[in-house]
């Protein structure tokens, strides 16, 4: 099993995350957690992965859907962890 964690800075090329995400996608069970994911981002590399399975919504977890900035939340906020799995997973709690 791999497992990759990998800050991609906000602002990042995504073309290129996504090409080295799919360089090790389909090696055998791969777990990536990227952070500073923004809701754009994490819309442009899943569905750049959909040949990969990554789209499933079984397949990945962002953390920004489990929780929405409030009005307090810093900027900083607006960045989320996108997590992809090769095989199904499943939030059992989200608090």
């Amino acid at each position: 099993m791999r497992i990759i964690h990998w800050n991609i800075k906000h602002n990042s090329d995504k073309d290129r995350i996504i090409s080295a995400i799919r360089k090790v996608a389909g090696h055998g069970d791969t777990i990536i957690c990227l952070q500073e994911v923004t809701p754009a981002a994490k819309d442009t590399i899943i569905n750049g992965l959909t040949d990969y399975g990554f789209a499933r919504r079984s397949n990945y977890a962002y953390s920004l859907d489990y929780r929405h900035p409030s009005k307090f939340d810093g900027l900083n906020r607006s960045l989320g962890v996108l997590i992809l799995c090769s095989f199904p997973m499943y939030i059992i709690d989200s608090n």
